[in-house]
């Protein structure tokens, strides 16, 4: 997918390179994007969009759907989507 909607894997990986902790790692004919060196929320309600998921989410918006289903009971449907949007933001 990242092929066709991103310009392909080695496109990816390099429009991430930087400073800010993401790594890309190797899985067989793919890669795993970690972003930071610890999970994090961040909290859009205070403008804390955390910089490293903001690169890797532009990284790969062409291929994200634009809308996904909740994930659980704590992160419904619109909680997850606003987090999701916030971080493709251009209003910094």
């Amino acid at each position: 997918m990242l092929d066709e909607l991103c310009g392909g894997t080695d496109q990816v990986v390099q429009a991430l390179q930087g400073d800010d902790g993401i790594i890309c790692h190797d899985l067989g004919d793919g890669k795993i994007i970690q972003a930071g060196a610890a999970p994090a929320i961040g909290d859009v309600t205070t403008g804390d969009i955390l910089p490293a998921y903001r690169r890797v989410a532009k990284a790969l918006a062409p291929a994200r759907l634009p809308k996904v289903k909740s994930f659980g009971t704590i992160f419904g449907s619109d909680v997850t989507n606003g987090w999701l949007n916030a971080l493709e933001r251009d209003d910094d």
